[in-house]
């Protein structure tokens, strides 16, 4: 009988074993694929403080980890007066909105995504901050191209049906 227990208790130990180290590999995976994400990523609390960081983020703020973690999100990166607009509504839906950051000239796009118990009560919030900065200058560019474009085609436009120069000049 005290085999038999033996024998038991060294199955659920190899058990506990197995599953804390599916566990360890389990968060490893996940930490390196959240730290494999270009975009800055943040998780915050109710709080507003950063719970977790990806590596983008990190670098974006020009800080360790060990320096992030527990501080408002909004004394770290982006430097703000407060947090961003969605926060503040603790919204049930993800939600986004654009931020201009005069500091590093860049634009982002900050998409909210809220973590909930299983009650529904609103826990954490995930912040991706997509830098659009490149996307908003080709935009402005191809807005300011057309309107030369309209402008040159109104010229070709007059141009091809006046045949008196003066005329032309007037028009």
């Amino acid at each position: 009988e005290y085999a038999d227990v033996r024998s038991s208790s060294l199955l659920m130990l190899e058990d506990l074993n197995r599953s804390t180290a599916d566990i360890a590999r389990a968060k490893k995976e996940w930490e390196a694929t959240f730290d494999a994400i270009s975009d800055p990523i943040f998780i915050h609390d109710k709080e507003f403080k950063v719970v977790r960081a990806n590596k983008a983020y990190a670098e974006a703020a020009g800080l360790p980890f060990t320096e992030i973690v527990g501080r408002y999100y909004y004394d770290v990166f982006p430097k703000m007066d407060g947090p961003f607009k969605i926060c503040k509504k603790a919204l049930e839906l993800q939600e986004e909105e654009e931020f201009s950051y005069p500091v590093t000239n860049r634009i982002f796009k900050v998409r909210f995504y809220p973590i909930k118990d299983v009650n529904g009560g609103y826990l954490y919030s995930i912040h991706i901050l997509e830098d659009i900065t490149e996307a908003k200058r080709a935009e402005e560019n191809i807005k300011a191209e057309m309107e030369i474009t309209s402008h040159l085609l109104m010229i070709a436009e007059t141009t091809a049906h006046v045949t008196d120069i003066d005329k032309l000049m007037t028009q």
